[in-house]
């Protein structure tokens, strides 16, 4: 009975194996009848709310959701949301992880993404042109931010002070002034800057070093970020690391931005909001006795709470965020009202999600 039983489970298992392989070569199929679609020039799908086309319908189908403002992939850190799977993937490397993943093989800069559009660069390709004045760009972002010169739009608004700029990189570093974030220190003297070509500037002129980046493993500088980091690589067995998965880099570097904060808020971005809180609650005479624009926020958090009778957090041995963040718990235990704290309390939601609310 035994020996029949196996007997008729191998012609089952040959089936189910079959069956399996049919399907497979059906999807492989119908996989490449869409990619070869894409080559035939032949868009049948069409969108019905925009003149836009598609050789696919899966294509269309998530097409549409931009019309729709369905997001279905959601980032588990910050909670923005993507149409596409490839988008939050891009947005997890290059916005959480900061991966510059794409290498120009020409000027050796690295790029977080459009390495094709910054090939046109070399290619001295520039197909994005200015009706008013004629001048020609490679990207099509170079050309809307040129067309600000004409049209004097400036669409980024600095939050604390109100100044507006015409680029989103010229706001980020006028931020630094109200946070007073150096992030490029001197491998020499430790002295900081808000800006590498202040870095740069200050290696040339006061040590005599037209290379600003130093392996302190071997005392060798370099020129250039890449150079510096490839060479870490491989200096010493303590710089070298094993490869690593996506999430893993993710998780590596999202945790040294925001160095224990829960949940996930950058230093900087926590900086930035305090500025923007300070500058409300505060007047510009009290702002100006305490530093405001000129020393770090940090700083101006301490020395605020201590002359309002308040226990400030000074533990240099404390991570920064950990730091800050124990300064703004006072900070709003102190300004907000007591009703209001207990709602909040009671909500089970965070200290940075108070500060965000109270910043928007």
């Amino acid at each position: 009975m035994k020996r029949g039983a196996r007997g008729r489970k191998a012609p089952v298992k040959a089936k189910v194996a079959k069956t399996a392989e049919t399907n497979n070569n059906k999807v492989v199929e119908k996989v490449l009848t869409q990619h070869l679609a894409t080559h035939n020039g032949i868009r049948k799908h069409k969108c019905p709310h925009c003149p836009s086309a598609f050789s696919c319908a899966a294509n269309l189908k998530m097409h549409l959701k931009s019309h729709l403002d369905i997001r279905d992939y959601t980032c588990h850190i910050c909670g923005k949301g993507f149409y596409r799977p490839d988008a939050l993937k891009k947005h997890l490397l290059c916005y959480h992880a900061n991966l510059k993943a794409f290498h120009c093989n020409i000027c050796n800069k690295m790029f977080k993404g459009h390495l094709p559009q910054h090939m046109r660069t070399h290619k001295m390709i520039r197909p994005h042109g200015c009706a008013v004045c004629g001048a020609v760009f490679s990207q099509r972002s170079q050309l809307v931010v040129h067309q600000r010169i004409h049209t004097g739009e400036r669409p980024y608004r600095c939050q604390v002070c109100w100044q507006a700029f015409a680029h989103s990189s010229v706001l980020k570093l006028h931020i630094r002034k109200h946070t007073g974030e150096k992030p490029f220190e001197c491998p020499i003297c430790s002295v900081g800057f808000s800006q590498l070509p202040h870095l740069k500037k200050h290696m040339l002129s006061i040590h005599n070093q037209d290379k600003s980046y130093l392996c302190k493993h071997c005392n060798i500088f370099f020129k250039t970020k890449l150079d510096h980091q490839t060479h870490m690589a491989s200096c010493s067995p303590e710089t070298q690391q094993p490869a690593a998965s996506v999430e893993e880099i993710i998780d590596r570097n999202v945790k040294a931005a925001n160095s224990g904060v829960d949940p996930p808020m950058p230093l900087s971005h926590m900086r930035f909001l305090v500025a923007i809180l300070l500058k409300k609650i505060s007047t510009d005479e009290r702002l100006k006795d305490l530093g405001f624009d000129k020393r770090l926020i940090d700083n101006v958090l301490v020395d605020s709470l201590k002359c309002a009778g308040r226990t400030a957090c000074d533990d240099k041995t404390l991570e920064p965020a950990n730091r800050l963040k124990k300064n703004v718990q006072e900070l709003l235990e102190w300004t907000v009202p007591q009703k209001y704290m207990e709602e909040f309390k009671k909500a089970n939601r965070s200290t940075e999600e108070l500060l965000e609310d109270l910043t928007n």
